[in-house]
């Protein structure tokens, strides 16, 4: 084909280079559309699939993704001309993070034998994931990390501490041969990184990993936890080799701002969000946007609450009640100023708890029962028992289906970041940063509020469904520009 010559395509390892780089590999190629760009990619994935190794000679088109070949052939080490002419062409600093991890490559053909590993990672998810996003994370690293040492000779049975102290090298960073662009798992052009790991990823890699195999060494299914004899300290620099901070990045050099919403932040967003078009769209988005920040509710907590979850505590002496928490058939008596409303959640690991629904929550709630013409406000919808099944958040083509999160964060994404962009209030760089908000930050936010209001740290560990103060102590860190502004008082 006279356009894969025009390219510098004139092997099959060159095209098997371009497949693994991007998914629409023939995209700037003249006379290859798709229907042909597939044909030629699934030629190509059947010819090199075989146990026939890819020769040293055979010509790379980016000296920096030369390794990517090795996953076409038999294991390699670096003694051979072409892995060393590779290394050679990285970066001082990648070339000392490949030799520090004993140059492991990533051969797709050690994947049919970790079907063991597989097993023992299903057991520790199942034991302690519950969530579909923490089950898929969860699934991500573990895999990463089982993938890591069978190409080193072992498995999860039997990881040594030499595995563990070299996977943190190895995170620091990735050699090319690891990393492609997404593709399906059964794919020869899967990898396991789409690109180099942040710091805070590969503390999550860490921490995860750390914590199966602890799980896996108290229920006897591995000799013993290798990680307990590791410093699992991940230092806040980009680069090992040159030991440079992150913070000397030209585009770090600024403070780097909470993932909250201060309360200035919040009401102007919050006001653009209100004057916008008025849909049921819209009004769902604000709905959400001030119910999670009064009430710190995770996304998924959120998204899978109803009405029959809504809880009515009185306030004062009714007629004909006896109980505290409950709700009764002639609700009308009920109101804001006499009464109060609990959600009852099923947090985490199935923890059950109530949520006060604050002031703002119970109008936000009101009012967006009033734009859907369910009711005159929460109370009243209450009396109404065939109401009782509709999630707080629904569809907008079903009011009795429910949201999925992947939806639910595009569009609370998508208008908060409008929202943010025209907020008159907001510097060029605060722009940029609150626009990268997802619904995480409204928890952050109401934990940081409560804060402020000087609610003890108990009380908002539990309304938010932690189990550790500690962990609600995250939230509640003081700025920098806080501290700076104690610092002028002083």
């Amino acid at each position: 084909c006279k356009g894969l010559l025009s390219h510098g395509v004139h092997t099959l390892s060159d095209i098997a280079v371009l497949l693994a780089r991007k998914k629409v590999w023939y995209r700037g190629i003249s006379g290859i559309g798709e229907t042909i760009g597939l044909r030629i990619a699934d030629q190509v994935i059947s010819l090199l699939s075989g146990d026939s190794a890819v020769s040293d000679s055979t010509r790379i088109l980016d000296p920096d993704i030369s390794a990517s070949l090795c996953v076409l052939s038999a294991p390699c080490t670096l003694s051979n001309s072409s892995a060393s002419s590779a290394l050679s062409a990285l970066p001082t600093a990648t070339a000392t993070a490949v030799v520090s991890a004993n140059a492991v490559r990533f051969d797709w053909r050690s994947r049919v034998a970790i079907d063991a590993d597989f097993t023992l990672i299903e057991n520790w998810i199942s034991a302690r994931a519950n969530t579909a996003p923490t089950i898929k994370s969860y699934r991500r690293e573990l895999r990463r990390f089982a993938y890591f040492v069978r190409c080193r000779g072992h498995s999860l049975a039997t990881t040594t501490v030499g595995d563990c102290r070299d996977y943190l090298t190895f995170l620091r960073c990735i050699p090319g041969a690891w990393l492609g662009a997404p593709a399906n798992e059964n794919s020869i052009f899967w990898r396991p990184f789409s690109g180099q790991l942040s710091v805070s990823s590969q503390r999550l890699a860490v921490t995860v990993v750390g914590c199966c195999f602890k799980y896996l060494a108290a229920a006897n299914l591995v000799a013993f936890d290798p990680w307990l004899l590791v410093n699992k300290h991940v230092a806040d620099v980009c680069d090992s080799g040159t030991g440079v901070s992150s913070s000397s990045n030209s585009s770090s050099r600024f403070v780097k701002l909470q993932a909250a919403f201060p309360l200035v932040v919040w009401q102007a967003v919050a006001k653009e969000l209100a004057l916008r078009a008025p849909s049921l769209a819209s009004a769902r988005v604000l709905f959400a946007f001030v119910f999670l920040s009064c009430t710190g509710l995770r996304s998924c907590e959120f998204l899978s609450a109803k009405f029959d979850d809504l809880r009515i505590a009185p306030l004062t002496n009714l007629p004909d009640l006896s109980n505290g928490l409950l709700a009764i058939d002639n609700a009308s008596c009920f109101n804001e100023s006499n009464s109060r409303l609990f959600l009852h959640v099923a947090g985490k690991n199935g923890k059950i708890r109530d949520v006060v629904l604050t002031k703002a929550a119970v109008s936000a709630l009101s009012e967006y029962v009033a734009s859907r013409g369910l009711a005159k406000d929460v109370f009243c919808l209450l009396r109404f028992d065939h109401l009782l099944s509709l999630p707080l958040y629904p569809s907008l083509l079903d009011v009795y289906s429910f949201v999925s999160y992947n939806s639910f964060v595009k569009d609370f994404k998508r208008a908060v970041g409008e929202a943010v962009l025209v907020c008159p209030v907001l510097s060029y760089l605060e722009k940029v940063h609150y626009r990268t908000a997802t619904p995480h930050w409204l928890r952050a936010t109401s934990i940081t509020v409560a804060d402020a209001a000087n609610v003890p740290l108990p009380v908002i560990a539990r309304m938010h469904g932690h189990s550790n103060v500690a962990t609600t102590a995250i939230y509640v860190r003081p700025s920098l520009s806080d501290d700076a502004d104690l610092v002028d008082i002083g």
